[in-house]
């Protein structure tokens, strides 16, 4: 577990000897600061960024709690919650700390380092940490009715300037990073490094070792080694691949280029292409994407950065290129190199130790759409008490659908989000498997999640030009359902935003 640590000038010397005392509890800390003693600091910019880390964390479903204090931890209170998704409880005794997770699932914890002998302090700490959410009905209930307060409409004008981009890579992207890894590097020995420095020790146990695999389960990625070693890479949401070189491109993908002001172009079979360009616009790309990364007759130098949205850039004649940013890991062959940048995860794990994440993530219906698989994803959902909106969204319970993938779904079966995951019948979560199959498909080979099924011509070609114009409900808030003219709805649910139609999912 990850905990996130903050204080005033008043809770600095407690502050190191908590963080001392969890570390060696074997958790991993994080220090939002001050680094030093100053009596004229300002508390809330300390906490806030403990109680963001906090909320990032579960948005990528990693468990991980807050921790903040000062001379009476009300004001470090009140910041953390601020941020949006965040209990933080002030505890002042056992009772509270332990009241303050069984019932109100609190994942920020608010001490008075004044109030207590430094003891009394950890022991609540300890007592918050170790102590699990009851998920009783009743709990559930009142605690997503804290959450559900609707955010304020955006003008229309407002959101036609919105950032268009879907920040979290979710399962389609990272299963189209693995299958660019099987295509240009497993079976050859990649020279690994870490221009960064982060990594070098990692780097230096994978250099010049053959690559034997490459696959993603959900959100995560892992390439196997020779020697028994693999790299897991969680992006985030800042991490990214750069691909430079001679790429090829897997012929189950597209990588897409950019027009300006749009998103990537792509087609998957599904749809019907249409014909010719359309002037100022992009093309969309045909199977084999001859007219992307590899032109006809022979491969041309190219830069590709894949995560949430690909593009694809002209290089010099230089290669490999010269390392840019904050590059953790560098792998490259005599072909290509691949750069990675900003990621949650990056990590050399053992066999053993794959196996063990592989254990505690659901199934994945890109790797086993199968029976089994499906099976297992309806049991664990169906003894979740929580909502239904809450279920799809634990990585547990399935991999890889994230923010877009969970609303869009929920729309597409008419599924009331606050639905208790254990009132659907079975038959229900069976559809849910299949559509998010259905959809991980189109994602995986378009590039873009494509949610609305049948479009063809000129609703196709806007699809893929408008973020708008291929989702139900996702960022569409305050606008009326294209089914039954309700207004969308967007709510703050399980530190994310939800967007749902109270007319078609009543």
């Amino acid at each position: 577990m990850r905990l996130h640590v903050a204080t005033d000038h008043a809770g600095l010397d407690f502050s190191q000897q908590l963080q001392q005392h969890l570390r060696d509890r074997g958790f991993e800390v994080i220090d939002h600061g001050p680094a030093e003693y100053d009596a004229l600091d300002d508390y809330p910019s300390f906490c806030i960024n403990a109680a963001l880390g906090v909320a990032r964390d579960e948005r990528e479903g990693l468990p991980a709690l807050g921790i903040v204090f000062g001379g009476s931890g009300n004001g470090e209170q009140m910041a953390a919650n601020k941020v949006a998704g965040i209990r933080a409880a002030l505890v002042w005794n056992d009772s509270t700390a332990e009241l303050a997770r069984e019932h109100n699932n609190a994942n920020v914890i608010s001490i008075g380092a004044r109030q207590h002998p430094v003891e009394d302090a950890i022991r609540f700490i300890d007592l918050f940490i170790d102590t699990p959410f009851s998920g009783d009905d009743r709990h559930v209930r009142r605690i997503n009715q804290l959450g559900s307060t609707s955010a304020p409409v955006p003008s229309p004008a407002n959101r036609s300037t919105r950032c268009s981009k879907e920040c979290m890579p979710e399962g389609h992207s990272v299963h189209r990073i693995a299958r660019q890894f099987a295509t240009n590097f497993v079976g050859t020995a990649p020279e690994v490094t870490s221009p960064q420095g982060r990594f070098a020790q990692g780097a230096a146990i994978l250099n010049r070792r053959e690559m034997l695999d490459a696959r993603a389960v959900g959100k995560q990625m892992f390439l196997e080694f020779e020697g028994e070693h693999w790299l897991r890479v969680h992006l985030g949401i800042y991490g990214a691949w750069d691909f430079s070189g001679d790429v090829r491109v897997n012929s189950s993908i597209q990588i897409h280029g950019q027009t300006p002001g749009h998103s990537k172009l792509g087609q998957t079979g599904e749809y019907s292409r249409p014909d010719g360009a359309r002037s100022g616009s992009a093309r969309p790309l045909d199977r084999e994407a001859e007219d992307s990364v590899t032109s006809i007759g022979a491969p041309r130098r190219t830069r590709v950065r894949m995560a949430e949205q690909d593009r694809e850039t002209e290089v010099s004649e230089t290669f490999p290129p010269e390392p840019v940013g904050q590059v953790r890991v560098r792998l490259l062959n005599d072909a290509v190199c691949a750069d990675l940048r900003g990621p949650t995860a990056c990590e050399v794990l053992t066999p053993a130790e794959v196996d063990a994440v592989f254990q505690r993530l659901g199934p994945d219906p890109a790797n086993a759409n199968t029976e089994a698989e499906r099976q297992r994803f309806v049991e664990r959902a169906h003894k979740k008490k929580t909502p239904i909106g809450l279920v799809l969204m634990d990585q547990s319970v399935v991999a890889g659908i994230g923010n877009v993938y969970r609303a869009e779904m929920l729309f597409r079966a008419e599924l009331n989000p606050h639905t208790s995951a254990n009132q659907l019948s079975k038959t229900v979560l069976e559809d849910l498997w299949d559509d998010w199959a259905h959809l991980l498909e189109i994602g995986i080979t378009v590039g873009q999640m494509i949610t609305i099924d049948g479009l063809t011509g000129d609703d196709y070609v806007r699809a893929l030009q408008e973020r708008d114009e291929r989702h139900w409900v996702y960022k569409l808030e305050g606008t009326p359902c294209k089914r039954c003219g309700t207004n969308i709805v967007l709510e703050e649910f399980g530190a994310r935003k939800l967007y749902w139609c109270p007319g078609c999912q009543a």
